[in-house]
């Protein structure tokens, strides 16, 4: 099953960076689609690099990924790699997993190794895990409904964090920093980390779950505490 023609297709979108797709067919009409990376302004650029990388792909069997992507890289990049060449490479190697996928019958992510767990169990993990927002909702309407007209603080209604004890004259770093550590972010952090944990029990073991929860957290508070600092 040998590849007959390679496409690529712009999709704009309104904002600073447009979606590049590229549609890969074989001999016998089977297709697949597959997407590059592109950033700001290269979506033109890595849509000609594709466009460039065809002739060199098309009449290779598309079962040969890892076969003509070495090709690529020795003869048509001569080995001198970039995020043009890698990002172009990547949408026809998406789309030949595609059609290798059609063509077997099976998801691409069977090819690859399996699902490492079954949809119930990660819809179970994440809506036990946002049931605290559900929560926190409900506490809002109540909130709402008890106090009287115009009392409400709507920046912070339920006054489940930190900033609550504050002055209404405080930093903007400081208000956004206290705002962060709130009694159902903290909670639904938790019930995450004991879903990561229990999802791969061998790759997780320990505070691992709750290390990669707790870190990206930290990593939000960080990026929002600065902006407010830098904007106040």
């Amino acid at each position: 099953m040998k590849i007959a023609r390679i496409e690529t297709f712009i999709l704009g979108t309104g904002s600073s960076k447009d979606l590049l797709f590229c549609r890969v067919e074989t001999e016998d009409g089977l297709h697949g689609w597959g997407e590059a990376y592109v950033t700001a302004g290269k979506e033109t650029v890595i849509a000609e690099c594709v466009k460039a990388m065809a002739p060199h792909v098309i009449g290779r069997p598309v079962f040969n990924i890892r076969h003509t992507g070495q090709i690529m890289f020795e003869d048509f990049a001569i080995r001198r790699g970039s995020m043009e060449l890698l990002s172009a490479w990547s949408a026809i190697e998406i789309a030949s997993w595609d059609i290798i996928g059609k063509r077997a019958g099976l998801p691409v992510y069977n090819l690859l190794g399996g699902a490492n767990t079954d949809f119930g169990t990660s819809f179970a993990i994440t809506a036990h895990a946002f049931m605290t927002g559900l929560l926190s909702s409900l506490l809002f309407i109540v909130v709402l409904y008890l106090k009287p007209y115009g009392t409400v603080d709507l920046e912070n209604p339920v006054a489940t964090n930190l900033a609550a004890i504050l002055q209404d004259d405080s930093s903007k770093w400081l208000v956004a920093l206290l705002k962060s550590i709130d009694v159902f972010t903290i909670w639904t952090l938790i019930l995450l980390a004991i879903g990561f944990a229990a999802t791969n029990p061998q790759k997780l073991r320990g505070g691992k779950a709750f290390t990669i929860a707790f870190s990206v957290w930290v990593a939000y508070v960080v990026c929002r505490v600065g902006w407010a600092f830098i904007f106040s």
